[in-house]
């Protein structure tokens, strides 16, 4: 709370060129330019920040210049490609078939840790975080995706974070095992392909929205 006291006061002593007001709907917004933040203000605030500007009080202290220096903030969640192959193939995929424009690979367990215990160091304490996997299809990888989340469910507690997960994938291969491990999963995505037969190849290996329905009871029995 403190800190959003300090940021508010703040304001006020800003130049107004480091200070950019505006609304979207009925919301008060101001943009923090050195910082490249956006902050919501409730209707009493905007008003006397507004007031405070348009007598010229702000600005005591000196502009704001941007420079150089690195700027370390603070992470919250991340979306690991543990999978550049996808089981599906569609031609119109925007990912080059889940290839990404590389020959097919898959993440390391090695690679999925370290990236979570960054995740973990870098953020504030108590604060939620989220981990998503995606691809291609992360399927593939179904040993990193259980292992992956089992590490980082653990470490996160340990540290003292709560935690979510989200699985971006076309649900074709989903296994009982699977649909156990997503118990643990406060959200999930599942993208589908329906898609006709000239318009993938996934149709010669299995049916996209049948496939998929039959996949996803796996889901909704756990």
């Amino acid at each position: 709370m403190s800190a959003e006291v300090d940021l508010a006061a703040s304001l006020f002593d800003r130049h107004p060129a480091d200070l950019h007001r505006f609304a979207s709907g009925n919301r008060q917004h101001v943009l923090l330019v050195e910082r490249s933040e956006i902050y919501d203000l409730d209707d009493d605030f905007a008003v006397r920040l507004d007031a405070h500007r348009a007598l010229g009080l702000t600005g005591a202290h000196r502009r704001v210049r941007i420079d150089d220096a690195p700027v370390n903030p603070r992470i919250y969640s991340i979306s690991l490609n543990v999978a550049q192959s996808c089981n599906m193939s569609c031609s119109y995929c925007y990912a080059d078939e889940g290839r990404f424009g590389t020959a097919p690979r898959v993440m390391s367990i090695a690679t999925a840790r370290s990236v979570i215990d960054a995740l973990i160091a870098q953020s504030l304490p108590g604060t939620r975080l989220v981990v998503g996997f995606m691809g291609g299809e992360p399927m593939l990888n179904r040993a990193l995706v259980h292992e992956a989340t089992i590490y980082a469910s653990n470490e996160a507690a340990r540290a003292g974070h709560p935690i979510s997960f989200s699985i971006t994938t076309n649900a074709t291969l989903l296994t009982p095992a699977d649909a156990r491990l997503f118990t643990t999963i406060r959200s999930r995505s599942l993208s589908a392909s329906t898609a006709t037969a000239p318009n993938t190849s996934a149709i010669a290996v299995c049916g996209t929205v049948e496939a998929v329905t039959h996949s996803s009871w796996r889901v909704s029995d756990y």
